[in-house]
Formats: C-alpha cells, sequence, structure tokens
C-alpha cells in the first residue's frame, strides 16, 4: 500500500483523536481548505439546522461544543460527546468509512449513546469531504428530551 492511502487511514484515525482530545489545531489541520461536511440521511435536521457545513462552520461548531476553561479544563456546554475506536473500516481510492459509536452525556446527566457512519473523502492526505450518518432517530428523541 502506498503512502497517501496509508496516511489517509491515519487522518481517519487521527479526525477522532484530535476530536475526542479536543485537540482543534490539530483537527484543524487534517481538513482541506475546500472541506464539505454533510449530516445524512436527509431527515435528520441538526439543531441549529445546518445539514451542510464548510470548514469553518465545522470548526466553529466544534469550537463551542469544545470550550475549555482558564485552566484548559473542557467546559460542559450542553452536552459531552466521545467517539469509539471503529468497529468497521473500509477503505478505497481516496475514500473512508468508519463505523464508531458516540457516547456522552447532557450536563443535565442523561447519557448518549448513538451509533455513526462517517464517510470521509480525500485530495491527497487532507479530509476534503465527510458525509456523517447519525441514527436520526435516537438523535431526534434524545434532543427533544435532553433539557430537564
Amino acid at each position: 500500500m502506498s503512502t497517501i492511502p496509508n496516511q489517509q487511514l491515519a487522518n481517519t484515525h487521527a479526525f477522532f483523536d484530535t476530536l475526542n482530545a479536543q485537540n482543534l489545531n490539530a483537527f484543524a489541520d487534517l481538513l482541506a481548505l475546500n472541506l464539505k461536511h454533510e449530516y445524512f440521511p436527509a431527515t435528520f435536521a441538526p439543531a441549529d439546522g445546518q445539514a451542510k457545513r464548510d470548514k469553518e462552520g465545522l470548526l466553529r461548531l466544534i469550537k463551542d461544543d469544545c470550550q475549555r476553561d482558564l485552566n484548559g479544563q473542557p467546559v460542559v456546554i450542553d452536552w459531552t460527546l466521545e467517539f469509539s475506536p471503529p468497529l468497521d473500516i473500509i477503505q478505497g481510492v481516496d475514500a473512508v468509512v468508519f463505523y464508531v459509536k458516540g457516547t456522552g452525556m447532557s450536563k443535565w446527566g442523561k447519557p448518549y449513546n448513538n451509533e455513526y457512519i462517517f464517510t470521509f473523502r480525500f485530495e491527497a492526505e487532507k479530509i476534503c469531504g465527510i458525509r456523517e450518518f447519525v441514527d436520526s432517530k435516537y438523535a431526534a428523541e434524545y434532543f427533544a428530551g435532553a433539557h430537564p
């Protein structure tokens, strides 16, 4: 296997590692300037109503969810989320697919356990496309009742 597919797979792992560690600078470095992030299925409605984002929009979303206090500790805004190591991986030409689970907790103590399929597209070693498939029924029910 050549170097670029190896790096693409490594960068897909790093996507989740940096997200879980809330290392936004390293996370941003993985993304191409022309990144396109989309939620699926089409019936899924993110809380902010934005089903499509560019790089700046994704970074703003992540930054809002991953704020830290003056000591560098994560601050829970509304909820926390951490992704599991991949449960399944498929790799093709300039594409990697991960099946992962996301677990977390609302600041009101409600546990979150969802499943995701992420499809990553690459330009060389940079992630230029992300399709995030979420269990939309679970997410809608969770966020409808996430607040006390």
